[in-house]
């Protein structure tokens, strides 16, 4: 899929975006659960307000799957950027020109 097939949807990833970027800048708070400081962000805020510990669990299975989400993707550029450098070739090239059937011949005629 390419982007610029697509102009309004690379509009609303970067609205999106900007979005979760503010969010987390003016809108994180710190809540003290037992023991624990639990921090995170979200855009309503009164001063009385509570999460339960379900709540508490779900923001942190949230950031684990992102935190392993952004580790893969950056190990994936990582990989493909120095596959490039040390090879000095594009590996998409390879997988585009590659074709199992290629050496295979046509039947003879009779």
């Amino acid at each position: 899929m390419r982007l610029r097939n697509y102009p309004l949807l690379k509009w609303l990833l970067v609205v999106l975006f900007m979005f979760h970027y503010m969010n987390g800048v003016f809108f994180t708070h710190v809540h003290v659960e037992g023991s624990r400081f639990v921090t995170h962000s979200h855009p309503y805020s009164n001063a009385q307000h509570q999460h339960s510990s379900a709540d508490f669990s779900l923001i942190r299975s949230l950031s684990l799957a992102v935190t392993i989400a952004f580790a893969i993707v950056f190990a994936s550029v990582f990989c493909y950027v120095m596959q490039i450098i040390v090879c000095k070739r594009d590996l998409f090239d390879y997988i585009r020109f590659y074709n199992p059937l290629a050496p295979l011949r046509a039947p003879p005629s009779c």
